[in-house]
């Protein structure tokens, strides 16, 4: 999966396509009955939800941003089907309403931050960066006044569920994900009036 920072002044944006066993784990630990409603498995032990979203790429880079001290990323995973079914379910839901998700995910990153950085505090949805207009997905308060600010993508390959989701178009071609990136990236430029 793709990822890139932007840094200028006390911003630093990060897009993640999190991994599929990341996100639904944050739905099962996280989400709210409507959400969980649609997983054929709609719950995990918290612990288990933790410990996927600490050897995840996105969160070790967020904690060395911290400068926090942390293991390298040891690579993906092998994903069971029943994540993987899980995982298109939820980006059907993400087709019409994506905060739920980021809400549970956000939850998942600040959980774990309580036990890995307590001092960090993470927002998620309808809050403005201070002295900007800009309103990330989830936002990091790293130190007084420095954000990371996160952009999930809930893209999908496009690949239905027999008699449950039918098949759409891939939006996890390269050309949608450079749209995509470029049109995040072009939201935070224009802000910052560069």
């Amino acid at each position: 999966m793709a990822s890139w920072r932007i840094f200028y002044a006390p911003l630093i944006l990060a897009y993640s396509a999190s991994p599929p066993n990341v996100s639904v784990a944050a739905v099962r630990a996280f989400g709210d009955s409507t959400l969980k409603g649609k997983l054929k498995q709609p719950s995990i032990n918290l612990e288990a939800a933790k410990t996927a979203m600490k050897a995840s790429r996105i969160y070790k880079a967020i904690l060395r941003e911290a400068e926090i001290e942390t293991s390298p990323f040891a690579g993906s995973r092998r994903i069971g089907q029943e994540t993987i079914d899980d995982f298109i379910r939820m980006q059907a839901v993400a087709s019409k309403d994506d905060k739920p998700l980021n809400k549970a995910l956000a939850a998942l990153i600040a959980n774990c931050l309580a036990d890995d950085a307590p001092a960090l505090k993470v927002v998620t949805e309808r809050r403005s960066i201070p002295g900007s207009g800009l309103q990330p997905d989830i936002q990091i308060e790293l130190r007084d006044g420095e954000y990371i600010c996160i952009e999930p993508t809930w893209r999908n390959s496009g690949k239905g569920l027999d008699s449950e989701i039918k098949e759409a178009q891939n939006t996890l071609s390269e050309a949608h994900v450079k749209k995509y990136m470029l049109d995040k990236a072009t939201q935070y430029v224009k802000d910052f009036g560069l």
